[in-house]
């Protein structure tokens, strides 16, 4: 799920899923990333069609379904 396309492009599945449910562990996951030289790919509900959710060198995807509240509305 966390990789697709419908464009000619293959199926690149990440390395992993992280499902965050607070800033914080966005911001943990994120810095873990990066001190790892791990690609991060954003995932909302996956409806690219060009396949901006495919992962060709590896990483984590960062589903962020999970965080599913309205703090502000400006």
């Amino acid at each position: 799920q966390h990789a697709h396309t419908t464009t000619y492009i293959p199926t690149q599945a990440p390395d992993g899923v992280a499902f965050p449910e607070t800033t914080a562990e966005v911001q943990e996951t994120v810095s873990a990333c990066a001190a790892h030289r791990v690609p991060v790919i954003a995932f909302g509900v996956g409806s690219s069609l060009e396949g901006h959710t495919n992962a060709p060198g590896g990483g984590i995807s960062l589903d962020m379904s999970r965080m599913n509240r309205i703090l502000a509305v400006n």
